[in-house]
């Protein structure tokens, strides 16, 4: 595998999932400091906790992209470095926020400050929105449903698909 297009592509894809892992590992591990735990008893506590549904995302995603190995013709050749890429970021990925992440955080002398109250208003807001779209569940899975399926009919009917469009140029060359 080389730093081309196809592979940065494949970087890109996953990048934002990279970041989320750590972030929710890092979030939980905040919130039991917040709460008075001390830092390793928090780091580990963290990552018990997110250790699975973090892990089975980033399985679910290699899962998904390693079908692309089976792509055959041109296309499985140039698409070869995406399922590469992705699913060695992810396992790299998956170590750092499992395991090196929570030992900087078990040794962080950073305490937790105290929410502003700008943000303690915000959470509260959120959470009365929360609680009012909980009140009204049904209708709201009704009308996001009715408009996922009219959002669909409109696209299907408006925008054409081709999985592999063909090129307006028939022959290219590569120098090696």
């Amino acid at each position: 595998i080389t730093i081309n297009a196809v592979s940065l592509g494949g970087l890109i894809v996953v990048l934002g999932m990279v970041v989320d892992d750590a972030i929710v590992v890092g979030e939980r591990v905040s919130r039991y400091r917040e709460e008075g735990l001390p830092a390793g008893e928090a780091a580990r506590r963290g990552v018990r906790e997110m250790a699975g549904p973090v892990t089975a995302a980033a399985l679910t995603t290699i899962c998904s992209y390693s079908t692309i190995f089976f792509l055959g013709g041109l296309q499985g050749k140039f698409a070869v470095a995406i399922p590469i890429v992705v699913i060695l970021t992810l396992l790299l990925s998956l170590a750092e926020c499992l395991f090196i992440l929570p030992a900087h955080l078990a040794h962080s002398r950073i305490r937790p400050r105290q929410k502003a109250r700008w943000l303690l208003r915000m959470e509260e807001g959120y959470r009365r929105l929360l609680v009012r779209a909980l009140r009204f569940r049904y209708p709201l899975v009704i009308f996001f449903l009715l408009f996922l399926v009219f959002t669909a009919r409109f696209t299907m009917s408006r925008l054409r698909f081709e999985l592999f469009p063909q090129s307006a140029v028939d022959t290219f060359y590569i120098k090696v």
